[in-house]
């Protein structure tokens, strides 16, 4: 079974044989956002405030180990339910926790009610980072004023000339799909069909275990680079980070397909 934005840790850490994924899992997802703010900023504090829905908490999860191994503080950590519309108490809390960084792991519509009150309300974080940053309903929905410099995650960026690529963009170009609106879809269920045909053709059969032991040891060249299987079924791919700046969403991390420099801090 390929699975292809399907990505929570829990379901990776439960001994299935079947299930391949093209992407890493959920607790490693926020790794390359902290890495690139350990490595370009003065960064000490971080506060996590998540959508408290599968997908959300299991980055949550992760981005706590993974703030501790770079050497920031946590300074706050909660959850809201999904449904949330009232934020005020969370964001009078983020305001006195004054953290450099405010990380926020949630879909678009708890990340835009709750980015739209943080900021009238005046949080101002060096850094804001929503999960959904840069997808398009959440970017209309705040305007292009208000998601300014805030930062995002996407599963591939125009910039990866990696094999593929030139298919992808006469997809979405025949179909008029905004890759910014859909972050996670598209590209994900390139990659995994990419990474499937490859292992029937290697394999050189439909048969199902020979498949599963193609996927189990070769490594193969999507759009979203080189991947190869983890013993739990995860992939290799990661999220990369996108900022909004100026009114265009520009690729910040890793720095080998960045179109802009990581604006640290925001200019309030």
């Amino acid at each position: 079974m390929l699975l292809t934005s399907s990505i929570d840790y829990q379901i990776f850490n439960r001994g299935f044989k079947w299930i391949t994924c093209c992407h890493d899992t959920s607790d490693s997802w926020s790794k390359p956002y902290f890495e690139m703010v350990k490595k370009q900023t003065n960064a000490k504090t971080v506060a996590i405030f998540a959508e408290n829905s599968t997908w959300a908490s299991g980055i949550a999860v992760g981005a706590k180990k993974i703030i501790k191994n770079y050497g920031f503080k946590l300074v706050y950590d909660k959850t809201a339910p999904p449904d949330t519309k009232d934020f005020t108490s969370a964001i009078a809390e983020l305001k006195r926790a004054n953290a450099d960084v405010v990380y926020v792991p949630a879909f678009a519509p708890f990340l835009t009610a709750f980015m739209k009150q943080a900021i009238s309300q005046g949080l101002r974080p060096k850094a804001f980072h929503g999960t959904a940053g840069i997808s398009e309903g959440f970017r209309k929905a705040i305007g292009e004023k208000g998601v300014n410099y805030i930062t995002g995650d996407h599963m591939w960026v125009q910039q990866l000339k990696y094999e593929g690529y030139d298919i992808m963009d006469e997809i979405m170009a025949r179909t008029k799909i905004n890759v910014l609106e859909w972050p996670f879809g598209p590209p994900s269920n390139f990659s995994s069909q990419q990474i499937l045909f490859k292992a029937i053709e290697a394999a050189g059969t439909l048969d199902r275990k020979k498949v599963q032991k193609t996927l189990e040891t070769a490594s193969f060249m999507t759009i979203g680079g080189p991947w190869h299987r983890k013993p739990n079924g995860a992939g290799t791919h990661p999220a990369f980070t996108l900022q909004n700046i100026n009114g265009k969403v520009q690729s910040v991390y890793p720095s080998e397909v960045a179109t802009s420099k990581f604006v640290y801090p925001i200019p309030w």
